[in-house]
């Protein structure tokens, strides 16, 4: 489904590349997001194909429609007012660290979605 997305943990820190580049799935993305066209996106990086940019949407479209994990607990508020974790904290903190370093590149990089 996905046969342009490729990763590789020593290429753009294992971000999603398309096919093996340099260029990131979230720099289409974004590129796209404000208001690139198709053609003007390829005029600035010629080795991108128009099917490339297809799957970039497509791959973030399915990213945005993941169902939570239990690895990453949602937060509530309790009766008392508290935000506590709903459901079984994970034991592994690393895990969480992960996830919220993971959160920081995206915030650093630029996604407006992650800084909600």
């Amino acid at each position: 489904m996905f046969d342009r997305i490729t990763f590789s943990s020593n290429q753009m820190a294992g971000r999603a590349c398309i096919r093996g580049m340099r260029i990131t799935v979230a720099l289409l993305v974004n590129l796209v997001a404000n208001g690139l066209s198709t053609e003007e996106i390829i005029r600035e990086y010629p080795d991108i194909e128009p099917e490339d940019i297809r799957q970039a949407l497509s791959y973030a479209a399915a990213l945005a429609n993941e169902e939570p994990t239990q690895s990453c607990p949602s937060l509530v508020k309790d009766d008392l007012g508290f935000w506590i974790y709903e459901g079984d904290v994970p034991s592994d903190f690393d895990v969480v660290r992960a996830i919220s370093d993971e959160r920081e590149a995206r915030i650093a990089e630029g996604c407006r979605f992650c800084d909600v």
